[in-house]
């Protein structure tokens, strides 16, 4: 009696197959989301950066260094 491969294969394996597919269709909608995720990033950390300068200078930088 001849098994199939299929029912010789562990049935854990992945389809390799299968996840080229899915890697192609995939490709370009993950750049968009790393470029709107380093965007959101980008704009948190300039927020976070013009909240800290105002804490520390409270009247704005008036230039130069403390006399």
């Amino acid at each position: 009696m001849h098994r199939s491969s299929v029912l010789r294969r562990h049935p854990y394996t992945i389809d390799i197959s299968s996840l080229r597919q899915a890697n192609g269709r995939n490709e370009v909608p993950r750049k968009v989301c790393l470029t709107q995720i380093a965007l959101q990033s980008a704009h948190q950390a300039w927020c976070k950066a013009q909240d800290l300068f105002a804490f520390f200078f409270p009247q704005g930088y008036r230039g130069g260094p403390a006399k």
